[in-house]
């Protein structure tokens, strides 16, 4: 009896063991379940945000974008700016004219911002909107700046340019996005 107890809960505690995978790594499966000659599924890390930034985590190679915010030029005094955002949480910021903040500034931001990002772009159907407005060619004013955003919700990557005439609910997330960068960029301020 004692050694049935025994190799019960040594068969209890080795089913409960935590199982790691390793980035990358590579499954391979037979039909009979049994691992060998089968075929090999390939299991890539989960993005996960991370919370200190090192030089390793800015390699563009290794970076997938899921969200963007940028601010095109115009003929005058427009300040011009894009906000990248990457899967591990990696911001990068490069401000190029008529901005406090001018150059190329590495980041981070929180899971926390993101899902608002996401959830206010889901709120509005951000997926639903035309990818330009005005919508008509013939009401473009050339000299107004672009305002673009990009997210990618659900694996579809979509693009909005805004110069004039956009939804109120696309403005909304517009200004969210903004008080991210420019909270991104207080911070950023703070540190130096």
């Amino acid at each position: 009896m004692k050694v049935l107890t025994f190799l019960l809960l040594s068969c209890i505690a080795y089913s409960c063991s935590k199982k790691n995978i390793k980035s990358d790594s590579v499954l391979n499966t037979s039909k009979d379940g049994n691992s060998g000659n089968g075929t090999s599924i390939n299991v890539p890390t989960l993005p996960v945000f991370i919370t200190k930034l090192t030089a390793q985590d800015t390699i563009k190679e290794n970076l997938i974008e899921i969200g963007r915010f940028k601010k095109t030029a115009c003929f005058g005094f427009c300040p011009t700016y894009e906000f990248i955002i990457y899967t591990n949480g990696v911001v990068l910021y490069n401000g190029q004219q008529h901005v406090k903040q001018l150059g190329h500034i590495y980041g981070l931001i929180s899971e926390t911002q993101w899902n608002q990002i996401k959830s206010k772009a889901a709120a509005i159907n951000f997926s639903q909107l035309a990818e330009r407005y005005p919508t008509d060619e013939r009401e473009e004013i050339p000299d107004l700046p672009l305002t673009i955003v990009g997210i990618n919700y659900n694996g579809i990557y979509k693009i909005v340019a805004d110069s004039h005439s956009a939804p109120k609910e696309l403005k909304e997330l517009e200004d969210f996005f903004q008080n991210v960068v420019d909270q991104f960029l207080e911070n950023y301020s703070k540190q130096e």
